[in-house]
């Protein structure tokens, strides 16, 4: 099948798979949930995956599904993995993604129940939620929950930002409630506002010395479509001046698949991918070449046809997140496994012996590597919209002679 059927075939899919991703990838795990009552419920619970905090859930119990909601529970857990409470909680809504205080926002106190996953049980407890942002909260005790604030100020000159560790001061307070020195730890002075930091040091307040916690790993695997823009840049010594021909971008398929790994816990707004595309590369440079000597014009035809499979690895990191859309930047390494469908140039003089055809024109390789960047936005987790320009690279034997492809891919994915 040709690589422009097989592209369009993924992009009928694509679009034909959005009504429906509603019901798909439906992940139940042996679970319970607490009712008003208190009772704990067992049967299934459909694992999301949750990065922010849940508003409801879907739940299995004897072959039947029903839809448990925030309001119609106490909590819900998933058998040797994460544990949920819903506690009424105060939080701010003030954002701490430098992007996001660019823009207009609310800075105030909202209380309202909440489903917090429990970091760490003890006598000091932490718990964590995420709306809009990462939120944790630490009761000691019987004591209420309290949030323990983090601040990001903008200060508007000079691109000028302020961070405000507040909660290190919370957590000393209640050192000093619980009978310790008044002295800050110089731990507590330099503890970072990220789930694995505050963990190992509230356990430690609980007198365990283990420092470990439970990553979940977060594999999506996608296949998608697109579009390449391919232009060829020409540098070095030719025998026949090609480099200043006139050339047109050319339009080609593109189809891709592929694996995402993501981490819900430290790392989260990275990703490393790996990919395997099929694209074409086509150019066509025409123009006319002076012979001095002759004192007659040349006109010259080349033609480059390639077809890559390329394999590649790439790291990108979310630099804007919102409840369900994100938007990636980042780079990757690939390598081309190349067949040259097309190398030919034929040279027209203004008398018969003075025209030629060679092919193939130049001695390529066909496994090369280059280096991109790419950035792009994710919908609901499961539509991609991605961008990605070549860098680097070239296939070129000659040293002397380089050939760099620059090509713009718009790719299409759907991530299941």
């Amino acid at each position: 099948m040709h690589l422009s059927r097989i592209c369009l075939l993924v992009l009928v899919v694509f679009f034909a798979a959005i009504p429906f991703t509603s019901f798909a990838q439906k992940n139940f795990q042996p679970g319970y949930y607490l009712n008003l009552r208190g009772d704990t419920v067992r049967g299934q619970v459909d694992d999301r995956r949750w990065s922010g905090s849940p508003q409801k859930i879907n739940f299995r119990q004897n072959g039947e599904n029903q839809t448990i909601s925030l309001d119609e529970m106490l909590g819900f857990g998933i058998d040797g993995d994460d544990q949920y409470v819903r506690r009424v909680v105060s939080r701010s809504t003030r954002p701490v993604d430098v992007v996001k205080l660019k823009h207009p926002f609310t800075d105030s106190n909202i209380t309202a129940p909440l489903l917090l996953r429990r970091v760490v049980d003890g006598r000091w407890s932490l718990y964590y939620a995420n709306v809009e942002k990462p939120l944790f909260f630490l009761q000691v005790g019987k004591d209420s929950l309290e949030e323990l604030q983090y601040i990001v100020r903008d200060y508007g000159e000079y691109a000028r930002f302020s961070e405000h560790f507040i909660f290190r001061r919370q957590i000393q307070d209640k050192r000093i409630a619980a009978g310790a020195d008044s002295l800050m730890p110089i731990l507590l002075e330099r503890l970072a506002y990220n789930e694995k930091e505050l963990a190992k040091y509230i356990r430690s307040l609980n007198g365990s010395t283990s420092d470990t916690i439970r990553t979940r790993r977060v594999v999506r695997f996608f296949i998608g479509a697109g579009v390449a823009s391919n232009k060829l840049r020409m540098e070095g010594k030719f025998a026949i001046n090609i480099k200043d021909m006139n050339a047109r971008s050319t339009f080609s398929p593109v189809i891709q698949a592929g694996v995402d790994v993501s981490e819900l816990r430290n790392l989260q707004r990275f990703m490393f991918r790996v990919e395997l595309t099929a694209f074409q590369f086509n150019v066509h440079h025409t123009g006319n070449y002076w012979y001095a000597l002759t004192g007659t014009d040349t006109h010259i035809d080349y033609e480059l046809n390639m077809l890559n499979i390329q394999p590649s690895m790439s790291l990108m990191y979310h630099f804007l997140v919102f409840k369900k859309q994100k938007f990636y930047a980042g780079g990757a390494l690939g390598s081309n496994f190349t067949s040259y469908q097309k190398n030919k140039m034929k040279v027209t003089g203004p008398y018969p012996n003075a025209s030629a055809t060679a092919e193939p024109a130049f001695d390529f390789r066909r496994n090369w590597t280059q280096v991109f960047a790419r950035a792009g936005w994710i919908q609901s987790d499961r539509f991609e919209l991605g961008l990605r320009y070549s860098l680097f690279g070239t296939f070129a034997w000659n040293t002397a002679q380089q050939f760099k492809p620059r090509n713009l891919l718009l790719q299409c994915n759907y991530r299941f």
